[in-house]
Order: structure tokens, then C-alpha cells, then sequence
């Protein structure tokens, strides 16, 4: 169930749990049984979503399915993440180097390799279309349009923030 913010307008931005109502609902058709995993386009106007199906599903607001995304691997996804402009989300899966990029404009994916099958997290700078991907040996990659470079580490990343 997605849910939004309700009240009478007093609260300002805190959610009133008792004035919540579903926007719209999907069922395991969709997902597979099982957790899901989703993402909030960052205006909120959209919501990317998966679960043990590993289909990709965007829906708008309304409950529209807007497009569905298969990743090529057979595995899992294990992250969603819209860039900061919400015309980009990135996709990652299970035991795979291929992160996928998916446009909402044009309705078309494109595959980035990593050259890491252990990648752990993905972000994207606050600004601007760049991509940082974590991986379980500590290594850390950071992609642009143009400029791919890596980092390495240590310890296994499992969360990261861009600062500005």
C-alpha cells in the first residue's frame, strides 16, 4: 500500500498515520512474494518498484503502470535509485556488475558494467548526474556521463552520502 500525507492542514509536513489514505495498491502480480524494494521519484510524481519477480515496475501516483524494466541478470534487484532530477534510475542486482540506467524520458535502458559483481550501494550526487556505486571489498566508483573513475578501500561500504 502506498500511502500519502492527509489532515487538516494544520500539521504543516508531519504525516497524520490517522488521516493516511492508500493512493493505490499493488498486489504480489506484480512483485513476486516477498519484500519489496521501491524508490520515490524525487518530485514524488512516480514510485520505481521490485520484488522476488526482479521486474522493474513505475508507477505514476495513480496507480498507472508507466513502464516495467527487466534487468538482465536472472538474479534479484538489490537497489533503486532516481537521480536527482528524476530523469534517471539506476538499478542494480544480485551477484551482477551491470548497473542499469533507465531514462523516464525516452523509455529506454542502457547498461553500465562495473567490472565488481559484489556492488553493496548506489547514490547519486545531489547535483548533477554523477553516480557512486560501493562495493563489499570497500572499493568505491564514481561515474559521470563522459568520465568513469574508481576508488579503492578496505572495509565493505554498505551506505553512502554525497555532500555538497
Amino acid at each position: 500500500i502506498i500511502a500519502r500525507r492527509g489532515g487538516d492542514g494544520d500539521d504543516g509536513d508531519r504525516i497524520a498515520h490517522q488521516d493516511m489514505e492508500p493512493l493505490f495498491i499493488v498486489d504480489s502480480r506484480h512483485h513476486g512474494k516477498g519484500s519489496v524494494l521501491f524508490a520515490w521519484h524525487p518530485l514524488g510524481t512516480y514510485i520505481a518498484s521490485t520484488g522476488t519477480s526482479r521486474v522493474v515496475q513505475i508507477f505514476d501516483t495513480h496507480g498507472k503502470l508507466i513502464d516495467q524494466v527487466v534487468p538482465p541478470s536472472a538474479s534479484i534487484c538489490t537497489a533503486l535509485e532516481w537521480d536527482s532530477t528524476g530523469e534517471i534510475l539506476a538499478i542494480t542486482q544480485a551477484n551482477s556488475p551491470v548497473v542499469v540506467l533507465y531514462s523516464l524520458q525516452n523509455h529506454q535502458q542502457t547498461q553500465l558494467d562495473a567490472g565488481i559483481k559484489d556492488i553493496t550501494f548506489i547514490k547519486w550526487s545531489s547535483f548533477g548526474s554523477k553516480l557512486a556505486l560501493g562495493s563489499s571489498k570497500g572499493s568505491v566508483l564514481f561515474y559521470d556521463p563522459i568520465i568513469a573513475a574508481g576508488g579503492g578501500g578496505g572495509a565493505p561500504n554498505t551506505d553512502g552520502k554525497w555532500w555538497a
